[in-house]
């Protein structure tokens, strides 16, 4: 589902938090640095906005208004991971502040960390659950997160104190549009509409629904009305829907004068919808030119994006081109070579690229690639959890190919994580069987894995060495065998099949932090700490460690380097409770 994200946050941000970062009342003598900093950032010199306010916290480490305006800006820029430390370092020291929970759970939600975002939110409204900032906010967020009837719920608390609010009011109608509830949506901008005729924003939301409705003269019609009124309003995003909708309706030279205003595009869809006119128009090269900036912004394309690029290449002759985006796109959503998508719909592509490529490949190797996507997809899905996606994904695959030893291995672990153990042990035995992509160590280490699943530990260990005496240079069967026999309380084994892991793989990381997490429990702290020190020359960035070293240096009593550990982990993971608990039992 495609979002527009319109509404911005930031601009309910400064409605309602402007007065938290520019009014307060602070030292004189920071005074003047702080407002050139924010004259710096007004000028878009975050580079010297920074340095500013890196000069008042010399001064004050703890002056809360250099700290939330370094947060803040950090936010608006993007750094989202750099945000959520600064505003729980506000957190840590200012923990009343409500508007420091709400600034970490928009750099949260950023992150696709949702339910630490909905944590914050939580407790914003646990301390004023009035506070239209933190409902608004809530309400965002759960629009972010695909939870339509969330977002309705805090919207309409948050009318029940201001039912007036034209921010309520646009995110709601937005959250209308969005899942196409179309006539709620219009009955809210009539609404809006009749308080604020000129309302921007609704405008653009009804252009939306319009477009969703195939109604693309509306939609030109709506933006051509705003260009008038105020021409500085438009983002890209308005710009891709406006030019999309003249591609639609053929005006390719209409939709590409548009784009072509645009002095820097940001937008990769703009270009894909420059790439269409400019085909549409036989410019072939400068088509396929286009597909190319677009992944230079943004190479996470769907698959019809690199099936119309293939098409593009093949016409602007480009063969290699043409054969790599061809396969990209069949990688992506195998359903694509059916002219279908992942739910079976019709994809909208340029035009069947089957007939282009089937002198390039035999139908042999494209089914080839097409068993290959629906397993790899399968195993992605199965990562989290989706056991019945995974299983139709794996089936398609047998579907194409009922020979292949890979596929009945995966659908056998499939349906061992069903808990359905005698069809996941019949797939397996008929692995075996079928030497057409048969991996027996891969196979081995599953079929162990779907016997661990089943608390059969004898089984599971059997088949983990069968995988190891299959291929005894894989790393991670021993470090698999590891954690099973840490499991069941062999330490002494579980040490030996990870240490053995560490010589086969001595730069990934895992094992070692895998070897970390086994000496905490056992509490050899003197090794732990030596076991640290490694990983820490390997991956400095590794995280994880100062939580372990911490706890380490905690129970041998070294409270300083404790606390030096466990509050930079914090800063990254500020949920994590036996961290909170040993800082404060520091204390």
């Amino acid at each position: 589902m495609r979002k527009s994200f319109r509404i911005s946050f930031f601009t309910f941000f400064l409605i309602f938090w402007g007065a938290t970062l520019f009014a307060q009342k602070d030292e004189a003598s920071l005074e003047k640095i702080y407002n050139d900093a924010l004259k710096s950032f007004d000028k878009n010199d975050y580079q010297q906005g920074y340095k500013l306010l890196d000069e008042c916290l010399k001064q004050d480490s703890l002056w809360h208004k250099a700290l939330y305006a370094r947060a803040f800006y950090q936010l608006q820029e993007g750094k989202n991971q750099e945000a959520e430390r600064s505003f729980s370092k506000i957190i840590r020291y200012y923990p009343t502040d409500i508007d420091g929970f709400l600034g970490r759970a928009e750099a949260r939600a950023n992150q696709q960390r949702f339910p630490q975002a909905f944590k914050d939110l939580e407790k914003a409204l646990k301390m004023d659950s009035t506070h239209l900032g933190a409902i608004y906010q809530m309400a965002f967020t759960h629009f972010k997160a695909d939870n339509p009837k969330m977002v309705q719920a805090y919207l309409d608390k948050g009318l029940t104190y201001a039912p007036e609010n034209i921010q309520f009011l646009l995110l709601k109608a937005l959250t209308y549009q969005t899942y196409k509830e179309f006539s709620q949506a219009e009955n809210i901008l009539q609404k809006v509409l009749k308080k604020e005729p000129e309302n921007i924003e609704a405008q653009k939301i009804k252009a939306l629904i319009a477009y969703e409705r195939g109604s693309y003269k509306d939609v030109i019609r709506t933006y051509e009305q705003i260009l008038k009124k105020n021409p500085n309003a438009f983002t890209e995003e308005d710009f891709y829907y406006w030019s999309m909708a003249l591609y639609k309706t053929k005006s390719y030279k209409q939709a590409l004068s548009i784009i072509q205003s645009i002095k820097e595009i940001q937008n990769s869809e703009l270009y894909y919808v420059q790439a269409l006119c400019l085909f549409q128009q036989k410019k072939y090269t400068e088509a396929w030119e286009a597909m190319q900036n677009a992944e230079k912004l943004d190479d996470s394309f769907p698959a019809e994006f690199y099936y119309d690029k293939a098409i593009m290449a093949h016409y602007a002759k480009k063969a290699q081109s043409a054969r790599e985006n061809y396969l990209k796109a069949l990688v992506l959503m195998p359903e694509i070579y059916l002219l279908r998508n992942d739910k079976d719909e019709k994809v909208e592509v340029l035009m069947n690229a089957n007939s282009i490529f089937q002198r390039e490949f035999s139908q042999k190797f494209l089914d080839s690639v097409l068993v290959t996507a629906y397993q790899e997809r399968s195993l992605n899905v199965l990562e989290n959890d989706k056991t019945n996606e995974a299983l139709k994904d794996i089936e398609k695959a047998l579907a194409i190919d009922s020979l292949n030893s890979k596929s009945y291995t995966i659908r056998g672990i499939t349906y061992a994580l069903m808990g359905k153990f005698q069809d996941a042990n019949r797939d397996f035995e008929k692995a075996e069987k079928l030497p057409k992509e048969r991996d027996l160590g891969y196979l081995y280490l599953m079929r162990g894995l779907a016997a661990a699943e089943a608390q059969n530990i004898g089984q599971a260990v059997f088949y983990l060495d069968k995988a190891i005496s299959h291929s005894p240079l894989q790393a991670n069967y021993y470090a698999e065998k590891a954690h099973l026999l840490f499991e069941i309380g062999d330490t002494e084994g579980a040490f030996k099949c990870i240490d053995k892991a560490i010589v086969l793989a001595p730069k990934e990381v895992d094992y070692r932090l895998d070897k970390i997490n086994f000496l905490h429990e056992e509490e050899r702290y003197d090794d732990l700490l030596k076991e640290c020190e490694r990983v820490l020359e390997i991956e400095p960035d590794a995280v994880q460690v100062y939580y372990f070293r911490g706890m380490a240096h905690w129970a041998k009593k070294n409270k300083t380097q404790a606390r030096k550990d466990l509050e930079f982990f914090l800063q990254y993971y500020p949920d994590d409770k036996d961290a909170q608990k040993a800082l404060k039992l520091l204390d």
